[in-house]
């Protein structure tokens, strides 16, 4: 549970590094239970940890085992609390096609919505006719939808840039609605770059 509330930190903020001191303060937990679960992390290889001086450099390594799939699972469980985001859950989930992945993201993924938020959805899909009828399904809904769609390929090269773009907000601040280890592969082209 320590362990899954670090992790969770990390990876809500994939893009900052934190000290052992820093983490145990924003997750409120005891510096010494704090180091032990950074160790246990780093044995799983999931985090980059740095000595720098005195000061011990943590940042999450968009690596993929079972201690970030608990996290991205009570991440997708807190927020399909909504009603809204439930049911296009409940609609995505009824899939049994391996090969996509569905993102939530913007201000419903940072947990700043307000009633006229639209819902930022990002596809990444290779098979043309499984795109299709997962945006028909998601035109069914009564409320705004934004969605960006990409291929595998195409989702790869925006990681790649050196210029912030919506791939790099979508890793930045995501929901995984579907597919959260197939996204997880995309991201290790990200470990090339640390």
């Amino acid at each position: 549970m320590i362990k899954e509330k670090i992790l969770k930190k990390l990876i809500e903020n994939n893009d900052t590094s934190f000290s052992i001191n820093e983490l145990s303060k924003k997750t409120k937990i005891d510096y010494k239970l704090a180091y032990t679960n950074v160790l246990k992390l780093k044995d799983e290889g999931v985090i980059y940890y740095k000595k720098l001086g005195n000061r011990n450099e943590i940042k999450f390594k968009f690596s993929y085992n079972d201690t970030v799939l608990n996290v991205e699972l009570e991440k997708l469980n807190d927020i399909i609390k909504n009603k809204n985001l439930k049911m296009i859950y409940k609609t995505i989930s009824k899939y049994s096609n391996p090969f996509f992945i569905l993102l939530l993201f913007g201000s419903h993924a940072k947990m700043k919505a307000t009633k006229h938020s639209d819902i930022d959805l990002c596809l990444i899909c290779n098979d043309e006719s499984l795109n299709k009828q997962i945006k028909s399904d998601l035109r069914i809904f009564p409320y705004d939808i934004h969605l960006v769609d990409f291929t595998t390929k195409e989702f790869i090269s925006m990681l790649k840039t050196i210029d912030f773009n919506v791939g790099k907000e979508i890793v930045k601040n995501n929901i995984i609605f579907y597919g959260i280890e197939n996204f997880y592969k995309i991201l290790d082209v990200l470990n090339n770059d640390r």
